[in-house]
């Protein structure tokens, strides 16, 4: 029975904000509503505290997702053609997987930053990595070694 009622207190934590910055702060968009309310309504403190939770649930479901897809690469994919990997192997796969995918996020973020940056230029520029990682790859194995390094 508590539970539901904490279930049912949901709604009312994400709707009130909206309904009380209506007629606060007019905002000229619905997206500024919480914006408004934190700057206008809160002191400096609180708003700090209420900026480092939002920076807190960012990165914690950005970790969340790169240990998602660590644990998915490597048990869908690496299990299945070497079923004998150790667990420090698949922890290692694990840990490379999970430093790619965070530089894919930076680049991504950096491209939604990037005033100049374009569709043409996102697709020239991942081809352009990939071609040259595949070209670079068999040439020279132990160009991965200062990945290593870092895990």
């Amino acid at each position: 029975m508590e539970c539901s009622i904490l279930k049912l207190l949901i709604p009312f934590v994400l709707v009130l904000p909206g309904v009380i910055a209506g007629p606060l702060s007019r905002p000229s968009k619905a997206d500024t509503a919480y914006p408004h309310l934190v700057s206008d309504l809160l002191p400096v403190g609180l708003r700090g505290l209420v900026l480092a939770g939002l920076i807190a649930i960012l990165m914690s479901s950005m970790s969340a997702c790169y240990n998602a897809s660590a644990a998915l690469v490597v048990r869908d994919f690496f299990m299945r053609w070497k079923a004998e990997l150790s667990d420090r192997e698949q922890i290692a796969i694990g840990r490379r997987v999970t430093v790619l995918m965070a530089a894919l996020a930076a680049v991504i973020f950096v491209g939604l930053l990037w005033k100049r940056g374009n569709t043409a230029g996102a697709i020239s520029g991942g081809a352009a990595g990939f071609g040259l990682g595949v070209f670079l790859f068999p040439i020279r194995p132990s160009a991965g070694r200062w990945c290593r390094t870092l895990i």
